[in-house]
């Protein structure tokens, strides 16, 4: 019995111990070279709380896209117009690199329900994209990633074109010269540079 139960503890220090920045990669991803995929960031039933302001409440249901902006601008930091790692379009172009359409969806026979997702031309940019805002905010469950022209599940219905802050290149540097400000384990303060 002994020599079972320290192999055993050995195996749940190393789980305990293990980076959870390896838990971004364990989604399902859509193959690097599929021209149409699809990234569910997560979904949300955001209803407000109790003794929640209207203030509150707006920062708490819009934070999937301000995790979403932080992701972009990091990708874009310092980088010439048109020679962003990241274009936001409106409609993307499928195969090609580098360049996303951001919706969010209602979900059919959920009142408040919403998907947050990004349309890529290729899988490899939707795979990032899902993995960087996986690390930096769990709030919305894991990301899976689709690949096909009607990859989304039929509950995913009316989507819209939602309002994404970017921070300024002076909030991103701020944020790189002090990381110590921001506690990364709440999920809800800005992400520090070794997040990306």
């Amino acid at each position: 019995m002994k020599q079972l139960f320290v192999p055993l503890l050995c195996l749940l220090a190393l789980v305990a111990t293990t980076d959870t920045r390896l838990e971004a990669a364990e989604f399902k991803k859509a193959a690097d070279s599929c021209k149409n995929a699809h990234a569910i960031f997560g979904w949300s039933d955001f209803r407000k709380i109790a003794d929640e302001t209207e203030d509150e409440f707006e920062r708490r249901r819009t934070m999937p896209w301000t995790k979403v902006g932080w992701v972009v601008g990091r990708l874009n930091w310092g980088r010439a117009a048109g020679k962003e790692m990241l274009k936001v379009v409106d409609s993307y172009e499928p195969g090609i690199v580098g360049q996303a359409e951001f919706k969010e969806y209602s979900v059919k026979g959920h009142d408040n329900g919403k998907a947050y997702v990004a349309h890529c031309g290729h899988g490899g940019t939707c795979n990032m994209l899902a993995a960087r805002v996986a690390n930096i905010y769990k709030g919305i469950g894991k990301p899976t990633v689709y690949c096909g022209d009607h990859a989304l599940p039929k509950m995913l219905v009316s989507p819209v074109k939602p309002t994404i802050s970017y921070p300024s290149e002076e909030d991103l540097n701020e944020t790189d010269a002090d990381d110590d400000d921001f506690d990364m384990g709440d999920d809800d303060d800005e992400p520090s540079v070794e997040d990306f």
